[in-house]
């Protein structure tokens, strides 16, 4: 387990030697206590350097004071080291100041010279620090990074333990911002008159939907789009409580046009109905004739009924690519050649692209006299949906949700956490 907030992390789970193949470890806290008269925000954040600027120099401390108003620590050395700091809040500022510091061990220490040693509190912030810029860091590339970076060397096992921490405060962090939401839908329509933004009720403090539209993209669709829509999920880097939906069109040179945005709990029924109501409402409001509306998606987790159940007499095409894969990876599975797979992959292609029920069935039929099953597979996926023999809708010669995947590189990784920055990380795409 961890030790307390002071003390360095002790026995097995040190490393005796840094890990091979690292390179030399880069100073970058040898300054950062630089003596009497320095201020910071608070008792916190003088806390939290005291402990970085020891990690460099290779010492331990104790608290003879540790309070809100005031502390004291000296040099843990047996022997007496004279290495002593004193800080307190000032009375006119209500910063915390440096106000004593005998900057001196007569222990050999604070040279930065012997092993750096990591505390509970600080491994957590820097865990936090570095996910927030890449959440996919793993276990190893952080003890890497740990060394070379501070000199810290630490075991798999502790860092990991590290990560589990910090990623359970940063979801922690996540919540708090759900409370300034209500503010920002505020500002949000105050700024950019015309634009919509809906937060649903909070159920036990947890945080469930959010929708927004922004005027410029509502009043484009409504005026310059083709009444077809794209839905989908925008794949979020970070490891979130939440996820991103999105509505989109083409413009009139068919390139992606933002429609709507909702950030959701959870992908289901309920979560795609919300998003689809407020979507509903934010055109009705430009006399939109929603009834004539096609929408493209992959008909995911409750989306399929959603629509149907929101947009009434609307079309809705699935996405032929994403049913394509996946029959793909059906055939995998079964005992047949790379010929006789791709034969009936263009047969499934050629059921899409049937004009009529008549070629639609010869090229079903082709694949059944492969395997019943196969064919069985395809119909399952309601061919009404995707085959242009029976579909009624008109999607422009759109078959595909390629059009959502440029939205993938418009939100920073370290914004993602933030329901409010990721939001207005979009507001600042769209506005240029």
């Amino acid at each position: 387990m961890f030790d307390d907030a002071i003390n360095p992390y002790v026995g097995s789970d040190i490393m005796e030697e840094p890990p091979q193949g690292l390179n030399n470890p880069i100073v970058l806290w040898d300054d950062i206590i630089k003596g009497v008269g320095q201020e910071f925000d608070n008792v916190k954040d003088f806390r939290a350097q005291l402990c970085k600027y020891a990690i460099v120099k290779g010492f331990v401390y104790r608290f003879i004071k540790n309070e809100t108003t005031r502390v004291t620590v000296k040099c843990a050395a047996e022997g007496g080291c004279t290495w002593r700091l004193h800080a307190s809040e000032s009375s006119r500022n209500k910063k915390f100041v440096i106000k004593k510091m005998t900057d001196e061990h007569t222990c050999g220490g604070g040279s930065g010279d012997g092993q750096r040693r990591a505390t509970r509190q600080w491994l957590t912030t820097i865990i936090k620090e570095k996910l927030h810029q890449n959440p996919m860091f793993k276990p190893k590339d952080l003890v890497k990074e740990l060394y070379e970076e501070y000199g810290v060397t630490l075991t798999y096992s502790k860092v990991w333990r590290g990560k589990e921490v910090a990623q359970k405060e940063l979801y922690h962090a996540i919540r708090e911002t759900y409370s300034h939401l209500p503010l920002y839908c505020q500002r949000l329509e105050e700024t950019n008159p015309g634009s919509i933004s809906v937060l649903s009720p909070v159920l036990d403090t947890k945080f469930r939907r959010f929708f927004v539209t922004f005027h410029a993209c509502l009043h484009g669709f409504v005026n310059g789009c083709r009444p077809l829509l794209f839905l989908d999920k925008v794949p979020l880097k970070a490891i979130n409580e939440f996820r991103l939906l999105v509505a989109a069109a083409v413009d009139a040179d068919d390139g992606v046009f933002p429609v709507a945005f909702n950030v959701v709990e959870d992908l289901n029924y309920d979560s795609w109905g919300w998003f689809l109501m407020q979507l509903k409402m934010a055109l009705e409001t430009h006399n939109y004739p929603c009834h004539a509306m096609t929408f493209l998606s992959s008909g995911q987790k409750g989306l399929d009924a959603a629509v149907s159940q929101v947009f009434e007499n609307s079309q809705h095409a699935f996405c032929l690519h994403h049913i394509m894969e996946e029959f793909k990876g059906e055939l995998r599975k079964g005992p047949w050649s790379q010929q006789i797979r791709e034969g009936m992959v263009e047969n499934f292609t050629s059921a899409a692209q049937a004009c009529n029920s008549k070629d639609f069935n010869v090229s079903i039929e082709s694949i059944r006299n492969i395997s019943s099953e196969a064919a069985d597979w395809i119909i399952a996926r309601k061919p009404e949906h995707w085959s242009d023999a029976f579909f009624k809708g008109c999607r422009y010669d759109h078959f595909s949700l390629n059009v959502v995947d440029a939205f993938n590189s418009w939100i920073p990784t370290k914004k993602e956490s933030s329901i409010v920055l990721m939001t207005d990380s979009l507001r600042m795409k769209i506005k240029w």
